[in-house]
């Protein structure tokens, strides 16, 4: 059977000035479909019952008075929305119904709506001459027009689709929610992201942005040339060339655990950059320097403090001495430098705060300090690459170093497999032309 569904929005708080309908004498067929708002937040209905109260207008011509309680049918608890009958003995005469919806929690009444109207009429349909007159047809185009927006309004919630879980939680539950959120994820994009990593026109060591690296291409034109050594070579010196730029570093030490006390960083290998006059041929041996392992945890405090790297020698040209363990020992000063060019590894502390940032090198930053349980742990010192990071959390091994960089400081947790951060092995890069500079 056909049933009609009249919707209703009520704020609780607020006069109802919808202004409801229905034809006397219909049965099993009128239903007010209600959904109640408080401050515009749906009113929620879980563990409580419904029931409206139907009473004759004072004003009213009803042959009999009407005072009757009808039990509503809560559809949507958590979304306010619930359903009340209108049955043959509120729709028996023409007139006017005052009606208010309560709300109950068991036995006690915990909230009423304002007091609205529902105007019951006579019904004054006659088939023969609605057909036969011209509303009949206006009347129809009505309905199909109602139809199809009704089609639309389906079409474009199946389209849409509804909010998951994920946009809920990403605060993208309405359309217009998700274009702002896109929006200002592209202006972000557009304002930071992708200028960190297109970088300045200036850019230059270590070539770490669109800009870094189109500049040294430019550098490096066809008649120009660069080697670079990550382990132990030869570098033959080309023809026609008679200079070279060299850049290099040493082994970086290796960071401390925290086994016995608080640990300290690992020192940054030395860096340099020197211009030296070669010869078209000549031979140049290349030891490239180990970085230090990182402090483990053992039998004795020894075990516990990071180790130095190597040296880095590029023939007679340039030798980058290496950076030095980090220990583990309260307020220690952080593992040394390897000179000019190295940075000196974070300190350690004990109740002082967190320990203290590797220093920076000639082309890396220093690593981050942290602070762990009242224990201070200290960052890498940077060389070539940047320091090691030192751990954050109980039973994190600090982070490796960059390229001659300092590792940093570790923390332990049995069962023993943490370590300190090892330091970063050197390098060397030879340049030769108009981009040695």
């Amino acid at each position: 059977m056909a049933k009609h569904y009249t919707k209703l929005i009520i704020e609780i708080n607020e006069d109802i000035t919808s202004k409801v309908t229905a034809v006397k004498g219909d049965v099993n067929s009128r239903y007010l479909d209600v959904q109640l708002f408080n401050d515009s937040v749906p009113l929620d209905l879980t563990s409580h019952t419904v029931t409206m109260s139907a009473n004759s207008h004072p004003d009213s011509n009803f042959k009999v008075p009407i005072n009757k309680f009808i039990d509503g049918v809560i559809t949507d608890a958590t979304n306010g929305r619930c359903q009340f009958e209108l049955k043959t003995d509120i729709l028996g005469q023409t007139d006017v119904l005052i009606l208010q919806i309560s709300i109950f929690s068991g036995q006690q009444e915990v909230l009423s709506t304002n007091p609205f109207n529902l105007y019951v009429i006579d019904g004054l349909r006659n088939d023969e001459q609605i057909e036969a007159s011209n509303e009949f047809g206006a009347l129809v185009v009505l309905f199909s027009e109602i139809q199809n927006a009704l089609d639309d309004m389906h079409a474009i919630r199946d389209n849409f689709g509804t909010p998951s879980e994920e946009s809920l939680q990403a605060g993208t539950d309405t359309f217009w929610k998700a274009l702002e959120k896109s929006i200002k994820g592209s202006a972000d994009l557009v304002a930071y992201d992708i200028p960190s990593k297109i970088g300045e026109e200036t850019d230059e060591e270590p070539y770490n942005t669109v800009f870094g690296k189109l500049n040294r291409i430019i550098k490096l034109q066809l008649k120009d040339g660069e080697e670079i050594f990550r382990e132990d070579g030869t570098f033959t010196v080309p023809e026609g060339v008679n200079q070279i730029t060299v850049i290099a570093c040493g082994g970086g030490g290796g960071g401390a655990l925290n086994w016995n006390q608080s640990p300290s960083g690992g020192g940054g290998a030395a860096c340099v950059k020197k211009t030296s006059s070669v010869t078209s041929g000549q031979k140049i041996q290349i030891t490239i320097g180990k970085g230090g392992s990182g402090g483990v945890g053992g039998s004795s405090a020894q075990d516990a403090n990071g180790k130095s790297g190597t040296a880095t020698v590029v023939g007679n040209i340039v030798t980058c001495p290496p950076g030095q363990g980090g220990k583990d020992l309260s307020n220690d000063t952080g593992g040394a430098s390897g000179g000019s060019g190295g940075g000196s590894g974070g300190n350690s502390k004990i109740d002082a705060g967190a320990g203290g940032n590797g220093e920076n090198g000639l082309y890396g930053v220093g690593g981050k300090g942290s602070l762990i349980n009242s224990r201070g742990f200290g960052g890498g010192g940077g060389s070539y690459g940047d320091g090691g990071n030192a751990a954050t959390i109980v039973g994190e091994s600090g982070k490796d170093g960059g390229y001659g960089a300092g590792g940093g400081a570790g923390s332990s947790k049995l069962p023993n497999s943490y370590t300190g951060g090892k330091g970063g092995n050197g390098i060397v890069i030879i340049r030769w032309g108009a981009g040695s500079d």
